[in-house]
């Protein structure tokens, strides 16, 4: 069995080397220097990005392919790469399609930095199969489920109807774009904390948590406090919130998820804000805006207690984004907690409250009415020589009246807890 490994593996660099060779004298001499340039390029991997084995780009095409490929390994730190054979069975001695690509990925050296991150997508002409392999960085960012639709909704049509270039070129296009929206730069924090309110360890912790979050619900979980917003020129904490999200581009996918805590120390002033009609103003309705502010954030912001409002941010937008992944966004018709805590509250106040003041009223009443005692005739009321009746008349107690009320034209309050700006739903106030 290993003898038959290392024959296999052989071959395959026998193969590729030719490949290679056949690829660089084909090309002008222009493309020759530049793709042996790009050869070299540790960055890159030891071999090309894009790798045509079985013939189906033009030199101008794979050239271009080659760029982009390189281009998105050296933004986002993560190689994406292609590979086309003609028959793995036949030319590498493998039946197995992923078993093909992770020694495609391991042979080529493929993968950027220590963790070899990247995604290799493999397409077998013989029987139009295709396979894929991701590792580091890349194996968290296309998972499986990101793999399969990343290639059945952008890539597999063009492939269907042989127009190659054109699914190679979708497939980076789209890799590209998830890379964009889930990267995290070392000059990009989630938790950023110009007000120094934290310690190291409690902003590394808490950087952490919003990064496993964020990756787990494709909705980016961000914090920024800063000392005075007027420093920036912003007198609106909603309008300095929206500055942030379109200054760094805050947000996943197409729709920009995020959800954003901004913290102006000056006057104490916070926003929280939610983006993205696919996750975040999903999981995030009014109701629940209000409730994981009023209950789980304001409270220890009053109190000076920063650290545990900000783990408490963390944790509960965890639990809305479950349950909305679930199907149930946090709502009023799914707030247990309110059901059992806040529903014993209010039903003191309602009931209890207003019998226990009416007892204490009437006790008052009753002792101040010691003194009286019942008479048994009217004599008190009536004057000692008697009294003279002087005049009659009729007076009608009873009036019957007709009353039509007065219709004022209609007019809306505003009000409310939470408003909508720049395509958000938030809350913004003084803590």
């Amino acid at each position: 069995m290993f003898m038959k490994n290392k024959i296999k593996n052989l071959l395959l660099i026998l193969v590729l080397a030719v490949v290679i060779a056949f690829t660089v004298a084909a090309a002008p001499a222009v493309l020759a220097s530049d793709a042996s340039d790009n050869f070299n390029n540790s960055d890159v991997g030891e071999f090309f990005s894009v790798l045509d084995m079985a013939d189906l780009l033009t030199v101008s095409q794979w050239r271009e392919l080659e760029d982009k490929s390189i281009a998105i390994a050296q933004r986002y730190e993560c190689e994406v790469m292609i590979v086309t054979v003609g028959d793995m069975e036949v030319d590498f001695s493998y039946d197995d399609a992923w078993e093909f690509a992770e020694f495609l990925y391991e042979s080529c050296d493929y993968g950027y930095g220590e963790d070899k991150s990247g995604v290799l997508f493999v397409f077998n002409v013989a029987d139009f199969s295709y396979s894929w392999f991701s590792s580091g960085k890349g194996g968290v960012i296309f998972a499986d489920d990101i793999i399969d639709e990343m290639l059945e909704d952008y890539v597999i049509d063009f492939i269907n109807g042989d127009e190659y270039y054109e699914a190679f070129y979708a497939y980076l296009d789209k890799a590209e774009e998830y890379l964009d929206a889930s990267w995290v730069s070392e000059d990009y924090n989630l938790v950023l904390d110009e007000a120094r309110l934290l310690s190291d360890s409690q902003r590394e912790y808490l950087e952490e948590r919003a990064q496993q979050i964020s990756d787990k619900y494709n909705c980016e979980m961000l914090i920024r406090t800063v000392d005075d917003m007027r420093d920036y020129g912003f007198n609106d904490i909603e309008e300095f919130s929206l500055y942030l999200r379109n200054k760094y581009d805050f947000g996943y996918g197409k729709d920009k998820s995020c959800v954003v805590l901004v913290l102006s120390m000056a006057d104490r002033d916070y926003d929280f804000r939610v983006w993205g009609d696919e996750v975040g103003k999903i999981a995030f309705t009014f109701y629940g805006i209000d409730a994981i502010l009023d209950r789980h954030i304001l409270p220890p912001l009053g109190e000076d207690e920063y650290y545990k409002a900000f783990s408490r941010y963390l944790d509960k937008s965890e639990e809305y984004l479950q349950m909305a992944k679930d199907g149930a966004p946090f709502d009023s018709d799914n707030d247990h907690e309110y059901d059992g805590v806040y529903f014993g509250m209010k039903l003191i106040v309602v009931i209890f409250l207003p019998l226990i003041i009416a007892g204490i009223v009437c006790t008052n009443w009753k002792s101040k009415m010691k003194t009286a005692k019942t008479a048994r005739t009217a004599d008190n009321y009536i004057p000692k020589n008697g009294f003279n009746l002087t005049g009659e008349e009729d007076m009608f107690l009873y009036r019957t009246t007709t009353r039509r009320k007065i219709e004022r034209s209609s007019s809306s309050s505003g009000g409310g807890a939470s408003s909508g700006g720049g395509g958000s739903s938030g809350r913004s106030g003084k803590f």
